[in-house]
């Protein structure tokens, strides 16, 4: 099922891993950012088993029907102006799902800083994560993102509050096309 998402390439020149299942794209990139990965890296699963966002919440990741890709940064930049990056983030998703939604009449809505929502549905969700080295400036940070892609069934939790690109367009969408403009819009906000 990876196979639409292994062809993908990162727009940081950097590699692009993509796996058929994870943990977590977050974690698989801060495991490979320990051990030295490049900025730029972008980890991008068909499912993932313990996918999360913020506040512990976790992230329904069936296979075959998300986008979940997780990018590593290197900023080297003071705390507070790392705040900025879940704020950038946001709008590269916001600005992915309202491409795919403006053939429709849609607005998506970024509810900050981080979920987009579609008919008040979200859609997407982001998670950055980082962390600072002892001179005390941000080293690493982990931008995640989720799109719901395919229309599939969701659990009966979510289903009051989520939905997918595919069922609020009416219509397929691609994932390979989803990520390629997703990660596109990153590179341009980070």
């Amino acid at each position: 099922m990876i196979a639409d998402l292994a062809r993908l390439v990162s727009p940081w020149d950097a590699p692009l891993i993509a796996l058929e299942e994870v943990d977590s794209t977050n974690e698989e990139v801060r495991r490979r950012a320990a051990a030295g990965a490049p900025e730029g890296l972008v980890v991008v699963a068909d499912t993932q088993t313990a996918g999360r966002g913020r506040r512990g919440h976790s992230w329904h990741s069936p296979p075959g029907v998300g986008v979940y890709l997780s990018i590593l940064l290197r900023p080297n930049i003071p705390a507070a102006e790392a705040v900025a990056l879940p704020l950038r983030a946001g709008l590269a998703a916001w600005s992915t799902v309202a491409s795919f939604c403006v053939q429709r009449g849609l607005v998506p809505v970024l509810k900050w800083p981080n979920d987009v929502l579609v008919s008040g549905l979200k859609v997407a969700g982001i998670l950055v994560e980082s962390t600072s080295g002892k001179d005390g400036l941000v080293d690493v940070a982990v931008v995640g993102i989720g799109v719901n892609v395919v229309a599939h069934p969701m659990p009966p939790e979510l289903e009051p509050t989520a939905t997918s690109l595919q069922a609020a367009l009416g219509r397929p969408v691609a994932r390979a096309e989803v990520a390629a403009r997703l990660l596109d819009e990153l590179r341009r906000a980070t």
